[in-house]
């Protein structure tokens, strides 16, 4: 399934040019990481032509003027302005590329044919399918598991501005890599293109492109990243370490969510989310680079939900503290979250809302942020009727889940 259309992205019979987001997803945002960097990559006739890295402070230095900035990063960054580098606020990638792109744009970086988001877990599943890389410029071998703390290194360590570092060494991977895949026998190719399409499952590859035909394909198949709301319930948790550091290297997340039904055919809902940060307070370089975690958490729920109460570690906040807006099918709640280094963290939001009285089947759909890890889920459903049911998963991917309203 979807190999048709990675054949039309790869351009066969012609040729495409892709702007491709390398995110560090060890300092979470809304697509799935900061945008340190990027490459332009280009297909003619389905093959490879060119990978071309550069760091994103080289287009972000041209913006010419002052782009008002989402009020978040506005108050937390410190930010004069809306920069490429954070350009990947929103949520719903199939919004958040066309923003990106004109950021590009507006940076002299020239059109291309479409968007596409990755993070360091597609670089370390590559990896994993093709083996290590030697980079003799470097005398150094790159695995899956010293992936991020080599990138760091040559991206932090005696860092100054105009260095191009951080460039060389992701490009010197990045070309390594590619010589690694188009060498690989059947066996290994079979491991990539499964590396590749778990990936596009697990939200670990957006991709935006403009071609409405290869739109249409991306929908269907779940890679465009886009936010979709059909019926019943809904939630997507939404992070931004706007900490300036790379604390999701060591972070664990814990989700819960408890759904009642009521006499009256209203749902109570309580989502608890528990963080546990094992940075120490100060990052300590190369083992670990993150401190304390500053998330501006946003969640989404239904339109018609109503937002009871926010608790964070059981302190209650004032609802006048929390972000509430309407965005197409959604009400999205947001504020601050901080887990120091070493410390772990509650954060309790309750909701309701009324179902229609027809209904006779609780539908609730879960979407995964990109970047995230497997994280562990639970969820337990109360019915007057019915005994309580429980789910306990992963949230590896987007699901669907539902049950009966009513048992007599």
């Amino acid at each position: 399934m979807g190999v048709p259309w990675l054949a039309k992205l790869v351009a066969e019979a012609e040729h495409k040019e892709y702007l491709v987001l390398l995110q560090n997803n060890m300092e979470l945002r809304p697509t799935g990481g900061f945008l340190g960097s990027y490459a332009r990559v280009s297909f003619t006739d389905g093959y490879l032509d060119s990978v071309k890295v550069e760091d994103i402070y080289v287009p972000d230095g041209q913006l010419p003027g002052y782009v008002e900035p989402p009020a978040p990063i506005k108050q937390y960054l410190n930010s004069n302005g809306w920069l490429l580098r954070d350009s990947n606020w929103e949520a719903d990638f199939s919004q958040a590329a066309p923003v990106i792109e004109w950021f590009f744009e507006q940076g002299k970086e020239p059109e291309a044919d479409g968007v596409v988001a990755v993070n360091l877990f597609v670089a370390q599943d590559l990896m994993r399918a093709v083996g290590p890389i030697y980079l003799a410029d470097y005398q150094e071998t790159v695995t899956a598991e010293n992936l991020f703390a080599k990138a760091e290194a040559h991206s932090e360590v005696d860092f100054f501005p105009g260095s191009t570092q951080k460039r060389d060494f992701l490009s010197l991977v990045a070309k390594q890599l590619t010589e690694k895949v188009k060498a690989a026998d059947w066996r290994t190719q079979i491991k990539v293109v499964k590396a590749i399409r778990d990936s596009l499952r697990r939200k670990h590859i957006l991709v935006w492109v403009k071609d409405n035909q290869i739109t249409q394909a991306m929908r269907r198949l779940n890679w465009d990243g886009k936010l979709v709301y059909n019926e019943g319930d809904y939630l997507m948790i939404v992070e931004a370490n706007l900490g300036v550091n790379k604390t999701n290297c060591c972070l664990e997340r814990r989700i819960n969510q408890e759904v009642t039904l009521t006499e009256i055919g209203g749902l109570q809902e309580r989502l608890t989310i528990n963080y546990k940060n094992n940075n120490p307070v100060k990052p300590e370089p190369p083992k670990f680079w993150g401190g304390g975690y500053k998330n501006y958490l946003r969640v989404y729920l239904p339109k018609v939900a109503q937002l009871d109460s926010v608790r964070i570690n059981q302190m209650l906040l004032q609802l006048t503290e929390v972000d509430q807006e309407m965005v197409n099918d959604f009400l999205v709640v947001g504020f601050l979250v901080e887990v120091g280094g070493g410390e772990s963290g509650e954060v309790e939001i309750n909701y309701s809302q009324l179902i229609p009285p027809a209904d006779r089947v609780y539908r609730l759909k879960v979407q995964k942020q990109s970047g995230t890890g497997d994280d562990p889920y639970s969820l337990t459903f109360h019915s007057p009727t019915c005994p309580t049911r429980q789910l306990n998963r992963t949230l590896d991917q987007d699901f669907t889940w539902e049950t009966k309203l009513k048992c007599n």
